[in-house]
């Protein structure tokens, strides 16, 4: 078992065992309490300790242009392809772009438009995202003839956790495509929805887009916690946010790809 499972499953048992002295069921210490893991640290080999990663190339062609998968629901094809590519191509979060209302989605007359992120998990997740040329058929289509406060993605909106329910429903198409990279001892895949977020992240910098631009763009509070740019600098100024955004591009689709049949 993965140390991290065993240690929930020990901290249930302690709590359970809590439960029974309070309500009397059991007396005495609880033989829970203090309980630890054994040590069973191994020498660490080369290639073990691998983090979840952002996707391949490959990855990002085969998530963008297979065939949809058989035996999925056909009502879900067109969200996971919209959300897909607003993520790879902003370096939003999952929670972020599915509750995202029409007007947070704004497009000036000369097409250009941002994504107006109001709440996060932080503090620095409030922001807004430049919105990439390649996302405006995506808004415009999604936004027509609905009003202001209505979701982008307004087949989510009755969910109680839209994006847990997005990232089930994106599994299961990762899944199907054979997207996959589960190695021995990890409890999770090391790619997932959030895999996009990386990869954004990681062609930005590969396009010498410097660390305090992109995380006022993804959110992130690590690359502004210096003096000089936490304290001093207002950021960086929307035009350098919006050539972040304009750096990245998506891999062209040049193969094709068959359907690929259920086993």
């Amino acid at each position: 078992m993965h140390p991290q499972t065993a240690k929930k499953h020990i901290g249930s048992v302690k709590l359970y065992w809590d439960f029974l002295i309070a309500r009397g069921h059991v007396t005495g210490a609880n033989p829970w309490a203090g309980q630890t893991l054994p040590d069973r640290s191994r020498r660490v080999e080369r290639g073990d300790e691998r983090d979840e990663r952002a996707f391949t190339e490959a990855e990002i062609k085969t998530l963008l242009y297979s065939s949809y998968p058989p035996r999925m629901q056909e009502k879900f094809k067109q969200q996971i392809h919209d959300v897909m590519r607003i993520a790879a191509l902003t370096g939003m979060r999952v929670g972020e772009i599915v509750t995202l209302w029409v007007e947070e989605c704004p497009i000036a007359e000369d097409g250009a438009g941002y994504f107006d992120i109001r709440q996060g998990k932080t503090a620095a997740a409030a922001r807004r995202v430049p919105m990439h040329s390649d996302l405006l058929e995506i808004v415009k289509r999604r936004s027509k003839g609905k009003r202001p406060q209505d979701w982008l993605f307004d087949e989510l909106a009755n969910e109680r956790d839209p994006g847990d329910v997005f990232g089930k429903r994106f599994r299961q198409y990762r899944l199907k495509l054979m997207v996959d990279d589960v190695q021995p001892g990890k409890r999770r895949s090391l790619i997932n929805f959030h895999s996009f977020r990386r990869w954004f992240v990681t062609q930005a910098e590969r396009a010498g887009v410097p660390e305090s631009t992109i995380s006022s763009v993804v959110g992130h509070e690590e690359g502004r916690r210096s003096i000089t740019f936490g304290t001093y600098s207002e950021g960086p100024a929307w035009q350098q946010m919006r050539a972040c955004v304009d750096a990245i591009k998506l891999p062209t689709n040049s193969f094709l790809l068959p359907l690929i049949e259920e086993a």
